[in-house]
């Protein structure tokens, strides 16, 4: 019997990844196209504008789901019969937060860049911190409930929508306000698709489900307090992720963070095949026992490894084909941005699958911990490269902050096995 369990467990796993993997790989390729119609339509100022109010307002996006989104899907994979007031605690707490950060954002864009119509289209993007906090709770329930065929479908039919107007808007000459306008639209849309999906395949049978739970104040702050470990760690995470597009708006322009973003695109593409394996890994290491966790820990280690590498390879050799032949001569500098960003996916996976261990096993503090010291290293490298090398300089802080984060949190795995 527990062999079967078993088994099953394992098909699921394959089957949410390969789900996720679809969708994960559809995004990237209807985001890559976005930013080619944007880089050739608009150029790589315009990108590099439309890039940066995105960052600013889906890394806020993050401080506002308050680790819910890990937290929901580990808890309820567990106990799902407390789905209804999960969801109900998660949203109330992200509306506070979510508000508060998207009125601060709109305030203090004009101090983020130099540039007014850069600074314009980061108020235009704050709605998406809210509206993003909202839909993650969603996803997450889906994620925890194995519903990976609805963030497919949600996903992907969003995107398709928007890269389609986008072509239109793009040919006719709209400006990036617009762009960013369709947006917020796109994610709207998609809270709503994700609202009806989770009304219409919510689980009567389960007991509890449709209890008034999750609307006191008292429940409120227990989940907020339970999920802090995991908020600190997204924010970290997502602050590491786009430190560079922040650094490079504030010290060399909108040109610099289009060039960064040309070479990110890509390497976020691929890391998105990865992210659709550790999206259906947390609920599975947090139900299996510790010996099981590690024969599947010590497996999906070496695989990211093997695929990290060759990923590396691929991009230092195809670097200035990619580039040249998708973006234009415009964007010569981002071929040694994406060579250095396509080998710091090696250690980038390697701490992917530590963390997820990590949660797995309760050692959520520690992952804090590491990620601050690894932001810190960032920054300070950053500082120093980006002034001498510009988006290239950004990219070698990338890999020497993520190369060290790996290596400390390979030491401190190590030490949980004695």
């Amino acid at each position: 019997m527990a062999g079967a369990r078993a088994g099953r467990r394992s098909f699921a796993v394959k089957r949410n990844t390969v789900i996720l993997l679809v969708s994960n790989f559809s995004s990237a390729a209807f985001g890559l196209a976005l930013a080619i119609l944007i880089a050739r339509g608009a150029g790589d100022a315009a990108l590099g504008a439309y890039s940066l109010a995105l960052a600013w307002s889906l890394t806020l996006a993050q401080v506002a789901d308050l680790g819910m989104n890990t937290l929901l899907t580990r808890d309820l994979a567990r106990e799902p019969q407390h789905t209804t007031a999960y969801l109900r605690a998660s949203l109330l707490a992200k509306t506070i937060i979510g508000l508060i950060l998207t009125l601060g954002l709109i305030l203090a864009a004009s101090a983020l860049t130099p540039d007014a119509a850069s600074a314009r289209s980061i108020q235009l993007g704050a709605a998406l911190v809210l509206v993003n906090a909202w839909y993650a709770s969603f996803t997450a329930i889906f994620r925890a409930f194995g519903r990976m065929l609805s963030i497919l479908i949600l996903n992907v039919g969003g995107l398709a929508i928007q890269l389609l107007v986008t072509w239109v808007l793009v040919g006719r000459g709209a400006n990036i306000d617009a762009l960013i306008g369709l947006a917020v639209l796109i994610q709207a849309l998609q809270l709503g698709g994700a609202w009806m999906m989770y009304a219409r395949h919510e689980r009567p049978d389960l007991p509890g489900l449709r209890d008034r739970e999750g609307f006191g104040l008292a429940y409120v702050w227990k989940l907020t307090r339970a999920g802090l470990p995991f908020a600190l760690a997204g924010i970290l995470g997502s602050l590491e992720l786009r430190a560079n597009l922040f650094l490079l708006g504030a010290m060399d322009g909108d040109r610099a963070v289009g060039w960064y973003s040309a070479a990110s695109r890509l390497v976020d593409g691929v890391r998105l095949a990865p992210n659709a394996f550790f999206g259906a890994m947390l609920p599975a290491l947090a139900a299996v026992s510790s010996i099981q966790g590690q024969k599947i820990f010590r497996r999906a280690q070496w695989g990211l490894f093997a695929f990290g590498l060759g990923v590396a390879l691929f991009f230092s050799l195809a670097a200035p084909l990619l580039i040249e032949t998708l973006y234009g001569h415009a964007f010569a500098t981002a071929i040694p941005t994406l060579i250095l960003l396509g080998w710091s996916l090696i250690p980038t996976l390697g701490v992917g699958i530590l963390t997820l261990w990590f949660y797995a096993r309760g050692h959520e503090r520690a992952v804090n911990f590491f990620l601050c010291g690894a932001l810190l290293l960032h920054f300070l490298a950053a500082l120093l490269l980006v002034p001498i090398a510009s988006s290239v300089g950004a990219a070698g802080a990338s890999l020497f902050s993520d190369s060290a984060l790996w290596c400390g949190m390979l030491v401190y795995a190590a030490r949980l096995k004695k």
